[in-house]
């Protein structure tokens, strides 16, 4: 990496970015964040706690809000909308996850990786309603004592199903469930099953999210559409984005090789 001058610094709204730098530069800098915050370490981490809740819970909240108006017209419509929209939120999580083990992705693919929290939070939300709705052909293979299931009861065996994620099935064995509604069919226990994955996983990028937005500063590489990106899901927080050099190949760089054809000149050499 060299240098590119005097470092060039800007305020993060992710708007900056496309303003005082070339939009179709395509070569990779380093950039760096600050993020101001406020003195008090215990403010900070109440002000990480409440945005990241936020990210998690509105996107799912929002979510069941739009499925139950679409009950309002159309019950049984409302279970193929959760399906149709929680397989489009799921199939973007896992491809987000492809393009974080790939590394490299174009700036759509980035943007949703960056974007996990919310993806996880939409498609819990629908297997839930997908769950839980009247009519539903998965709801139908739960047993809970009536023949229909009020909503109350799904409530409560959802949140049990969350704090036994949490809390390691601790509450279920020292205090006993809180509900009699269990999965009686394959299906039913796979969309349970379901539920305790995306669950688990919404955690877990919900504490990453947080961790991302507590860190004082943070580096990484990308152009300048790259920066823009990676600014999407911070806009709204105060702090600095500075340009500290730039990315480039050493003068005596050696041309590619196809592995298998350096294998076969040096398969010799191995035995």
């Amino acid at each position: 990496m060299s240098g590119h001058g005097t470092p060039e610094l800007i305020l993060v709204p992710r708007p900056r970015v496309r303003e005082a730098f070339d939009w179709d530069d395509p070569t990779i800098y380093r950039w760096a964040v600050h993020w101001e915050r406020d003195a008090s370490r215990s403010a900070a981490w109440l002000q990480m706690v409440t945005e990241t809740l936020a990210l998690a819970i509105a996107p799912g909240a929002a979510m069941l809000l739009l499925l139950w108006l679409v009950k309002l017209v159309w019950t049984a419509g409302s279970f193929w909308v959760a399906v149709v929209l929680g397989v489009l939120a799921l199939g973007d999580y896992l491809g987000s996850l492809v393009v974080l083990l790939r590394g490299r992705a174009s700036s759509t693919w980035r943007a949703r990786a960056i974007n996990r929290p919310v993806l996880a939070s939409m498609a819990l939300a629908c297997l839930a309603w997908a769950i839980a709705v009247p009519g539903s052909p998965i709801g139908a293979g739960f047993a809970g004592g009536k023949p229909d299931i009020p909503a109350g009861q799904w409530a409560l065996y959802f949140w049990e199903h969350a704090r036994a994620t949490l809390f390691l099935d601790l509450p279920r064995l020292l205090g006993g469930r809180l509900t009699s509604v269990s999965p009686v069919t394959p299906g039913a226990v796979a969309a349970a099953l379901g539920f305790r994955i995306l669950f688990g996983l919404g955690v877990v990028e919900m504490a990453a999210a947080g961790w991302r937005r507590l860190g004082p500063r943070t580096a990484f590489h990308a152009t300048v559409r790259g920066a823009w990106v990676w600014c999407e899901p911070i806009s709204t927080l105060d702090g600095e984005l500075r340009r500290e050099g730039r990315l480039v190949a050493p003068p005596d760089r050696q041309e590619p090789v196809r592995a298998i054809e350096l294998v076969r000149k040096l398969h010799h050499l191995a035995r």
